[in-house]
C-alpha cells in the first residue's frame, strides 16, 4: 500500500470540485486516517530498513485485531514504517509485535479534528507513548499524517 496512492487522488477530487454543492460523495474513495511509527536506533538509522527487524513478521493489534501494516519504501528514498489505522476517539492501545519475543507498546490520544461532507471523522494525538515513553508527535507527508520517530 503507497500512501501517495490514496492521499493524491482523494486531494484531486475534493480540490476540483467548485463547491459544497458540486460534490458527489459516491465519488470520493474516503482514506481511513493513519499513523505513523518510524523505528530507528541512537544513530537515526532505520531498524526495518537495516534489517533489524523484519517487516513481514511485524503484526499490530487494536483490541486483537489488526490495526496496522507495514510499508516498505527504503527504495523510493522513504524509510520503511509502520502504519496504524485510527478509527476512534480517546485512548487507544496498540501492540506492536516486532518479533516472535518483543512486543511494544503506544498508546494514543485521539481526537476528532474534523468532519467533511463526505469522509470522516479525521482523527488527530493530542498525546503519544511508546513503552510508556513520551513520544513527540511530527506532521509528514506535508501535514496529512502524523508520526512519531521512536529510538530503541
Amino acid at each position: 500500500m503507497k500512501p501517495f496512492k490514496i492521499i493524491i487522488p482523494c486531494l484531486l477530487i475534493l480540490l476540483g470540485c467548485g463547491s459544497n454543492d458540486d460534490l458527489n460523495c459516491a465519488l470520493v474513495d474516503c482514506a481511513l486516517d493513519s499513523f505513523q511509527i518510524i523505528l530507528v536506533n541512537d544513530a537515526g538509522i532505520n531498524l526495518i530498513d537495516n534489517g533489524t527487524f523484519n517487516a513481514s513478521e511485524i503484526v499490530v493489534l487494536r483490541d486483537d485485531e489488526v490495526a496496522g501494516t507495514v510499508v516498505e519504501s527504503s527504495d523510493s528514498g522513504i524509510q520503511s514504517a509502520i502504519w496504524l489505522t485510527l478509527l476512534r476517539e480517546g485512548s487507544t492501545e496498540f501492540r506492536i509485535r516486532l518479533s516472535e519475543t518483543e512486543i511494544d507498546i503506544l498508546n494514543l490520544n485521539l481526537f476528532i479534528e474534523s468532519t467533511g461532507q463526505c469522509c470522516g471523522p479525521n482523527f488527530s494525538a493530542n498525546t503519544a507513548t511508546y513503552n510508556d515513553i513520551p513520544q513527540t508527535i511530527q506532521q509528514s507527508f506535508s501535514g496529512f499524517t502524523e508520526r512519531i520517530v521512536v529510538v530503541r
